[in-house]
């Protein structure tokens, strides 16, 4: 069947464009057949060469920085994030940012140092306590129990100046003896020791005990200086979110201009319209010719369902196949093996008549549309005249002004910069917005509910910790001798052990759900992922904890409290999760336990193929270490450290594991980093809410002042950014994209490389081991956004959707006429064709 496929899935390179004089293009299991896989142990060599071929590699470019084929080599560990961004730009934008977040926290940590020295020289941890007996007496008693340690003598605790977050246990204090009406001389010991007649109230003991109360003429106050380190702290923090803005804008902006491609002169047209229609290009066409010259124009068929019952049919097909080897191999329990294949082959002709009776189904399209300029300036026009800033999107949504453009058969205009055709989820196309709402409420919803499981288990963990740290001060009171504090050591493993748990099962849950959330694009859809698990991530890792620990604030500083857990938290969740994903014990294993047990080639090359580097859950494990340690701080000062040593880990695991262990990502844009930056910049505010409220800073004297100081600097530096101030918004409008005025055709020129002449090549170079998977298929730069379909789609459908997408074969001339409500400076004389370098040393190479 003649088609244009978009970009192959598996390895992230073209797909083979087939025409009607290529019937077939060579794929995996043709390669397969000519080598003869007969048995598991052969299947299994193929499968795991072609997971390595589907790893990242670094091409050579030609004279116009297109990849060549069969250049392809293996990354070095070491490689600069320059040419990491060259074959994947969201890879070397998250690669490039890594060390800017260690920076920050290196920063912040070297301003906590002040806090950390004056908390270590407080020192007012007590080990001792007043008793002040019935007749007025004082007598200073012992505590055999520990009392402080290397973590708690570095908060903010060991001041011991508040009242609710001090725990008299810890703190100095005085215990006043209850009135008895009998003496309670059977408690003392043989010394007459009023400590052991009168020991602390607590459990059931409420007769013959005192009770323990906080002695303020023994608390120190910290230096105001502490709190406007905090402030201090925002406002480097501020300050490097507007760094971190301007190295990611200007790197996109690089690595979008370091190769040649279709998105370079492609716009995305979006209407608001819900009235399906008729496909119709010609209008598109004349509409955007008022912009410049117009190579292709092509309306977004409604194909959702279609491609998707396609790939079901193909995924029947497959495990068809593998049942009927199945039980020619291994037929101890054939009757059972033929029965399932019976119900397989009826569930195959089932779809098969769904799909045919599609084909009498007219196509239809709705408010979508692919437009591609013969220049990238025309292109850059059509932004230009669309473009809105986010305070005008507020006005328009308000009703107080139209939004700017020319209007497309009445209708307002939504125009962006066109994703890359790898990038776009044809089968996502044509989902109403109702059907998006009600999936991705659900999505998260899962995801909600797990985070709440998780936070029970804390909550329990929270009361089973203060249950212990009494019963090891009652167990001393009875003269029990039970002063090791090792079970709330452990409760707080325990408890961070827990939050990694839930962390690592709500993303397992996130990544499965968002393809149920039918996002347009996969750059959307890993952006949505990182933001969804970044709020998951510090939710079960911090609020969640904070909220169990505000129930007795008293605790917070107390051995297994809060802060400890802090410690733990951090530890866990910093080096756990990057440890998992070198071992990947679970995958490892699964794959020795099946392997043998599998009969064709295509689920051998299932089972065995390598994960994609999930970017989004890079950025969000990357936004948890330093959101702990930043929303830790003030209690914890010394969690900026751990964070550092953290990132770090993370650097050097995450290369390694991008480079040699999973495959080559998505061409995804730097969208992902744009809202992993919105999540960062909410984290400022929520540091100085947290410490005014769970820290239970409101009643030191000072901070109401710096507390309201930091959020409206945080505000005004929100109101800015959202405004376009400080130049980090990125206007893609305005970018040169590298191209130079090099027109389409050219640009976008096939490179043809056939399998036999690779085959002539390799045999001669010494067989076909060096082959890649990128270079067994027909290669040719996809020239146009197109869908990939499905040989299992009926031939005159897959006609129709060709006859559609057919490319025009002459550029549509500019119309200079003004379009009603188009902006002078993108039409008129500024749509005629722009000068052209000389690129005849290109053209000639290609």
């Amino acid at each position: 069947l003649a088609f244009r496929g978009g970009y192959d899935e598996d390895v992230g390179t073209p797909r083979p464009k087939r025409t009607r004089d290529v019937e077939h293009a060579t794929t995996m299991a043709d390669v397969d057949a000519r080598e003869g896989a007969e048995d598991a142990t052969d299947r299994r060599r193929r499968a795991l060469r072609r997971a390595e071929a589907m790893k990242l590699k670094r091409y050579q470019h030609d004279g116009h920085r297109r990849r060549i084929p069969g250049t392809g080599a293996p990354f070095p560990l070491r490689a600069k994030t320059e040419a990491l961004g060259v074959e994947c730009p969201g890879l070397g934008l998250y690669f490039a940012s890594l060390p800017l977040y260690v920076a920050v926290l290196v920063l912040l940590g070297l301003l906590a140092t002040y806090n950390v020295v004056n908390n270590y020289r407080a020192d007012n941890f007590s080990h001792t306590y007043q008793l002040r007996d019935m007749d007025e007496g004082k007598h200073t008693c012992q505590r055999d129990y520990a009392v402080a340690n290397f973590v708690l003598r570095g908060t903010l605790g060991n001041f011991c100046d508040d009242v609710e977050t001090s725990d008299p246990f810890y703190c100095p204090a005085t215990c006043t003896a209850r009135p008895q009406s009998t003496p309670c001389v059977e408690q003392e010991d043989e010394q007459g020791d009023p400590c052991h007649a009168s020991p602390p109230c607590g459990g059931d003991r409420q007769t013959c005990c005192c009770d323990m109360e906080l002695d303020r003429t023994k608390t120190k106050t910290p230096n105001n200086a502490q709190y406007w380190i905090m402030y201090a702290s925002l406002c480097v923090y501020c300050a490097w979110l507007v760094l971190l803005f301007h190295v990611e804008k200007r790197k996109a902006a690089r690595y979008r201009a370091s190769l040649v491609s279709p998105v370079d002169y492609t716009v995305l047209v979006q209407t608001r319209s819900k009235r399906k229609r008729q496909p119709n290009n010609r209008n598109l066409y004349e509409f955007f010719s008022h912009y410049g010259p117009v190579a292709n124009a092509t309306l977004v068929l409604q194909l959702g369902k279609l491609l998707e019952k396609a790939k079901r049919l193909h995924e029947l097909e497959i495990q068809h196949q593998e049942a009927a080897s199945a039980i020619r191999e291994r037929s101890a329990c054939w009757r059972y093996q033929r029965h399932g294949i019976e119900k397989l082959a009826r569930r195959i002709l089932k779809m098969k008549e769904r799909l045919d009776r599609e084909e009498a189904v007219p196509l239809l399209c709705k408010g979508m549309a692919f437009v591609s300029f013969d220049q990238e300036y025309h292109a850059n026009n059509c932004i230009w005249d669309h473009r809105i800033t986010f305070w005008e999107s507020i006005l328009v949504h308000l009703g107080r002004m139209e939004k700017p453009g020319a209007k497309y058969e009445g209708q307002p205009l939504e125009v962006t910069q066109a994703p890359d055709p790898s990038d776009f989820r044809w089968e996502n196309s044509d989902v109403t917005k109702a059907s998006l709402l009600r999936r991705r409420l659900l999505s998260f919803g899962v995801v909600g509910l797990i985070i709440a499981g998780g936070s029970v288990g804390q909550f329990y963990l929270e009361s089973w910790g203060t249950d212990i740290r009494l019963e090891i001060n009652e167990g001393f009171r009875e003269g029990s001798g039970y002063d090791d504090s090792m079970p709330l050591y452990g409760l707080s493993f325990v408890s961070g052990l827990v939050v990694v748990i839930v962390n690592m099962v709500a993303t397992w849950a996130a990544i499965r759900l968002t393809p149920y959330e039918r996002w347009l694009t996969k750059t959307a859809e890993e952006s949505w992922l990182a933001v969804k698990l970044s709020l998951a991530y510090l939710l079960n890792a911090a609020i969640m904890p904070m909220l169990a620990a505000n129930r007795r604030p008293e605790s917070i500083y107390a051995s297994g409290g809060l802060a400890e857990l802090a410690v733990f938290v951090q530890v866990l969740n910093a080096f756990m999760p990057d440890l998992y994903s070198i071992v990947q014990p679970d995958t490892r294993l699964y794959q020795e336990l099946r392997w043998r047990w599998i009969s064709t080639q295509e689920k051998m090359n299932e089972l065995f193929e390598p994960d994609k580097f999930k970017l989004s859950v890079h950025y969000a494990s990357t936004v948890k270490t330093l959101g702990l340690a930043y929303l830790y701080a003030p209690i914890l000062p010394i969690g900026y450290y751990i964070g550092v040593i953290g990132l770090c880990f993370t650097y050097c695991v995450d290369r390694y594991v991008a480079l040699r262990l999973t495959r080559m990502p998505w061409r995804l844009e730097d969208q992902i980093g744009k809202y992993t930056r919105t999540s960062l910049w909410l984290l400022a505010p929520l540091q100085f809410i947290l410490a005014h409220f769970v820290y239970r800073f409101k009643d030191q004297s000072g901070w109401p002042l710096i507390f309201w100081l930091g959020i409206a600097t945080w505000a005004a530096t929100g109101a800015l950014y959202l405004g376009g101030a400080f130049g980090v918004a990125r206007d893609r409008g305005l970018e040169d994209s590298g191209t130079h005025g090099l027109k389409y055709d050219h640009a976008t020129h096939d490179l043809v490389l056939t399998w036999e002449a690779l085959v002539k090549e390799k045999t001669a170079a010494g067989g076909l081991d060096g082959l890649t998977d990128f270079e067994r298929i027909v290669v040719s730069h996809n020239d146009l956004y197109t869908p990939p379909l499905p040989a299992t789609l009926p031939q005159q459908l897959t006609k129709s959707v060709i006859a559609h997408y057919q490319p025009n074969k002459v550029v549509y001339p500019q119309n200079e006429t003004l379009l009603p409500g188009q902006r002078p400076e993108t039409g008129g004389p500024h749509s005629r064709p722009v000068p052209v370098g000389d690129h005849s040393e290109v053209i000639e190479e290609l």
